[in-house]
């Protein structure tokens, strides 16, 4: 496995562990209850937490649809809330930067 691919698995491995410990409100849920629930072998859901192998689609499907986890956070660690308000923030930057460049000119 290359360097940024295990790197990447190792991210994604994190992001399924805390949502797998945050999905039962009353007490964190045993990585075998969970596999459990997403039908998947235990080992399995051990080595993509600890990023020792990558989710496969299918899993990373049956994830989102059980936890409600969007595939973008899954993957990324960014939800479609954050992204847009990510790009909401930017334009507001970019208004105010054209708006002290034009300032700026007019200085002597």
């Amino acid at each position: 496995m290359s360097k940024i691919k295990g790197q990447l698995s190792v991210e994604i491995g994190e992001r399924i562990r805390l949502i797998r410990e945050s999905y039962s409100t009353s007490k964190k849920l045993s990585l075998e209850k969970f596999a459990e629930i997403l039908n998947c072998d235990p080992k399995k859901l051990s080595r993509i937490e600890t990023g020792c192998q990558m989710i496969d689609t299918e899993l990373l499907i049956k994830l989102s649809q059980e936890t409600g986890k969007s595939l973008e956070f899954i993957l990324t660690g960014q939800d479609d809330f954050y992204s847009a308000r990510n790009k909401e923030f930017k334009m507001k930057i970019k208004q105010i930067l054209e708006v002290a460049y034009e300032l700026l000119k007019k200085l002597p």
